[in-house]
């Protein structure tokens, strides 16, 4: 497990950020490290996944009106 950098208060913040990524399935494998810091974003959503579509309308609503080109 691979956590990201962090100040020497937080060092235990680290740890358990990957932990969790990895057992909510975000990591590339069982035997994988758990990289957290491309994967931060993803630890709110996996705690309630229903924030998922909530979240990508909220964010993604600005590009509605675009047109593909």
């Amino acid at each position: 497990m691979v956590g990201p950098a962090v100040p020497p208060a937080r060092t235990a913040d680290s740890p358990r950020w990957a932990r969790s990524l990895r057992d909510a399935g975000a990591a590339a494998g069982p035997d994988a490290p758990a990289v957290t810091d491309p994967s931060l974003a993803r630890l709110p959503l996996l705690a309630d996944p229903a924030l998922v579509p909530l979240m990508a309308h909220r964010h993604l609503a600005p590009l509605a009106s675009l047109t593909p080109k």
